[in-house]
């Protein structure tokens, strides 16, 4: 990635289908273990695109972050 996970501060949502055959779920879990500051979401019955249908849950996680700096 070029990013060291551990140096992101930033609150940070880990959105991932638990049925993903593009890119693991344990690649999410992995994600979220080494960024402090994240929060894993796994999505039941979700795949790599219907993920997508969390989006209006996962604007009002951004919303409720972005309102309490």
């Amino acid at each position: 990635m070029g990013v060291d996970p551990a140096q992101v501060v930033a609150p940070t949502l880990v959105l991932h289908g638990d049925q993903d055959r593009i890119v693991p779920s344990s690649r999410g879990e992995w994600l979220a273990r080494r960024c402090p500051s994240a929060q894993l979401q796994l999505c039941p019955g979700d795949g790599h695109i219907s993920v997508f249908d969390s989006s209006p849950a996962a604007l009002g996680w951004l919303r409720a972050h972005a309102s309490a700096r």
